[in-house]
């Protein structure tokens, strides 16, 4: 029967029986089921007819249905963005209600939106972030201003004067050097065959007595072949006997010392370490010789071998160890004085006699050579390397260079050559460009050394 419970067989009276829903329940159930179903798709709706009211309703509205519902206007549950658009409204009233004068400020470190608002149309004193009035104009010409920013070419003096008009003329030879520079003043030696005579180069006059060394000399043919300060007030001169002469020039031009035997023809250049106290010399029987001017008794020098002729250059790196030596045969070596039995290195780009040597003052590697008439070239080298950095073709032979000094406040970075043979005359050059800034002419013979005092 339907609706009646059935005991299963084997079953115990004394358990609880299971009951079988009959199919007449079951659609009484499924009834309910989609009879509660309608009911949530109707409430639901009408919710979405609500929300959609109140989406079309303006400001003036809402503050009505505000009205109506007693002021109880949160207790309704209605979008979020309803909700901040009434505390914007409110916010904005408040903002457009609030006094003309601006808010104290307090030091506290959190700021609301009205607050912020509030800060940013305050006046310009009481702001901390403002922007900065632009700087009053200058009060001077505007023509001023123009001669400080623009920079002008480089202008170079063309007036000269002659320091010095000897009774007797230098030496006219290439390979000789007669010319040597103060190290700590404006002096310049200057040699004419047997006399030496000691200028002031600012003021064009003489120091001291001329230094004569015609006693000293073998022969009436003999000459001064080379100079060299060996300190500020000691002198060396190398004649063409083979032979250097020291003068003190501070007690009358005194020989306080002579050193021979350590070349067999003239003596033509000679350089000085002030770091090794060492006067290095180079003569026509292509050697050099390196002395210890301090040793009171002449003893043997160091020789090194590295020419097949003449050497008529030398030139001391700022370190003074380092050693350059320019020979006739158009080699030029570089020499360490702890082992100058051999060059550390060779540079034979040059194809003329090389006695133009010049180290750099401001960079320690930078070598600059200048070659004969067959040359007419200035190259400038990486002395660590041995490295050909440029070569720049002059007019003429090259037979001194000189660069700019930084220690004599020059800011300008420049090279001096000096030329002989085919057309004398002198030319200032730019670096590291090479460009020819100036050219000096001259009336007289070709130049044959170029010194400068403390720098250019």
């Amino acid at each position: 029967m339907e609706g009646t419970p059935v005991q299963r067989e084997g079953a115990t009276t004394s358990s609880k029986p299971k009951v079988l829903w009959s199919s007449a329940k079951k659609a009484k159930r499924q009834k309910t089921d989609h009879f509660s179903s309608a009911e949530k798709e109707n409430a639901n709706a009408a919710q979405r007819n609500m929300t959609t009211q109140l989406d079309v309703l303006n400001e003036d509205e809402v503050v009505q249905v505000e009205a109506n519902l007693h002021g109880d206007f949160d207790s309704i549950k209605l979008p979020r963005w309803l909700r901040k658009r009434r505390e914007m409204l409110k916010h904005t009233a408040e903002l457009h209600a609030a006094p003309s004068t601006p808010t104290p400020f307090t030091p506290s470190a959190s700021f609301t939106a009205p607050e912020l608002t509030q800060a940013a149309m305050a006046p310009r004193e009481y702001r901390i972030l403002r922007p900065i009035a632009r700087p009053p104009p200058p009060n001077f010409p505007e023509r001023q201003v123009g001669s400080v920013l623009v920079d002008y070419p480089r202008r170079v003096s063309s007036v000269s004067r002659a320091l010095y008009q000897a009774d007797t003329p230098t030496k006219d030879d290439f390979y000789v050097n007669v010319l040597a520079s103060h190290p700590s003043q404006s002096i310049v030696a200057c040699a004419t065959l047997q006399d030496v005579v000691l200028y002031r180069a600012t003021g064009a006059r003489r120091t001291t007595p001329t230094i004569s060394i015609a006693d000293k000399l073998t022969s009436s043919s003999s000459y001064i072949s080379s100079l060299a300060w060996t300190s500020p007030t000691q002198l060396a001169i190398g004649t063409s006997d083979a032979i250097v002469h020291l003068y003190d020039v501070s007690r009358a031009a005194t020989c306080v010392q002579s050193i021979e035997g350590a070349h067999t023809d003239r003596i033509s250049s000679m350089a000085w370490s002030a770091s090794r106290c060492v006067l290095s010399t180079g003569s026509r029987d292509s050697t050099l010789a390196h002395h210890d001017v301090r040793l009171r008794q002449p003893t043997l020098p160091t020789r090194s071998h590295g020419h097949d002729q003449e050497v008529c250059g030398l030139a001391y790196a700022g370190n003074g160890t380092t050693l350059a030596s320019g020979g006739n045969d158009n080699v030029v070596n570089l020499w360490d004085l702890k082992q100058a039995h051999q060059p550390m290195h060779r540079l034979m780009e040059h194809c003329a006699a090389v006695k133009a040597l010049a180290w750099c003052p401001w960079e320690a590697s930078l070598l600059a050579t200048g070659g004969g008439t067959a040359d007419k070239s200035i190259k400038l080298w990486n002395s660590h390397t041995g490295m050909l950095l440029q070569s720049k073709t002059t007019h003429a032979q090259v037979s001194a260079l000189v660069w700019s000094n930084p220690a004599s406040g020059n800011k300008f970075k420049e090279l001096l050559s000096a030329h002989g043979f085919q057309s004398p005359a002198m030319t200032l050059w730019s670096y590291p460009s090479m460009q020819k800034i100036r050219s000096f002419t001259t009336r007289s013979g070709r130049m044959i050394r170029c010194m400068t005092d403390i720098g250019m």
